[in-house]
């Protein structure tokens, strides 16, 4: 999901890039106690039928089932804000707040734009004094494509990469 903030001034705009989510945290927490009380129930009717060894194997699934929740949080939270100012281009990614940044001199700046084979749209990099970064690698085509126009409207190179392939040596 790409988010646009514009101020007042166009070249001073942010660009905030989230990973596209079908259900908020709180889905996943009801989610997550629907199946406790579906997992109690089970070990409840396999502890009255005398099957009592199944309980902890039971218990390791809904432990299982939690990791797995936390593990798509922690993705879920992964943002990457882009802010354009007159002179330079601050990249922050992180999840609830900046762990890592790259402020990249503007002059200095190119957009690499990666396709393949079939025009499909598979990398969009950041190339500057602060070295290369990926941007929005967890964006469907179109946000990329936003993500594009975004800096082509604040005056920045693009290159296009057509095609590029694995290599066998």
């Amino acid at each position: 999901m790409v988010t646009k903030l514009e101020g007042r001034n166009p070249q001073a705009a942010r660009v905030v890039l989230e990973p596209n989510s079908s259900m908020s945290w709180v889905g996943y927490e009801m989610m997550l106690f629907a199946a406790f009380i579906l997992f109690c129930l089970l070990s409840f009717a396999f502890a009255v039928a005398g099957a009592w060894v199944i309980i902890p194997f039971i218990g390791i699934e809904l432990l299982v089932l939690l990791a797995v929740l936390l593990l798509v949080k922690r993705y879920r939270d992964t943002r990457e804000v882009i802010s354009f100012a007159a002179d330079h281009i601050l990249v922050e990614k992180g999840s609830e707040e900046p762990e890592v940044c790259w402020d990249f001199t503007r002059s200095n700046l190119l957009l690499l734009v990666f396709h393949d084979a079939t025009d499909c749209l598979h990398h969009v990099t950041l190339c500057g004094d602060q070295g290369l970064v990926e941007l929005g690698d967890f964006l469907a085509e179109e946000d990329l494509r936003s993500v594009i126009e975004t800096f082509k409207q604040q005056g920045l190179r693009a290159k296009s990469v057509s095609e590029w392939c694995v290599c066998q040596f």
